[in-house]
C-alpha cells in the first residue's frame, strides 16, 4: 500500500491468497488509534463482511455490523442482548 498516494488515516487492504481466502491488512497512524480500537474495528468488519456473505439476499437492516468484542462491551456496559444490525 505504500505506493498507492493517499490522504486517508487508515488504509485497508484485502488480497485474496492462494487458498482462496482473503488477507487483511490495516494500516493506521499510532498515535491517532489504539489497536484495541483497531482490533475492534476489523472485528465488527469482518462479521459485516460474514453477515452480507452468509446471505447475499438479505436486507440491509438485517446485515449485522457489530462484532462479538463490541456486543460483549455493549451488553455489560449497557445491557445490549442478542444481535446489533444496522437499522
Amino acid at each position: 500500500m505504500g505506493d498507492i498516494p493517499n490522504s486517508c488515516d487508515l488504509n485497508l487492504e484485502a488480497l485474496e491468497n492462494a487458498e482462496g481466502s482473503l488477507n487483511l491488512r490495516l494500516e493506521y497512524p499510532t498515535h491517532l488509534y489504539s489497536s484495541e480500537n483497531m482490533n475492534q474495528l476489523l472485528d465488527n468488519f469482518l462479521t459485516f463482511l460474514t453477515s452480507c456473505i452468509k446471505d447475499h439476499r438479505q436486507l440491509i437492516q438485517e446485515i449485522e455490523v457489530c462484532g462479538p468484542q463490541d456486543l460483549a462491551y455493549l451488553t455489560v456496559a449497557i445491557g445490549v442482548t442478542g444481535t446489533l444490525r444496522r437499522s
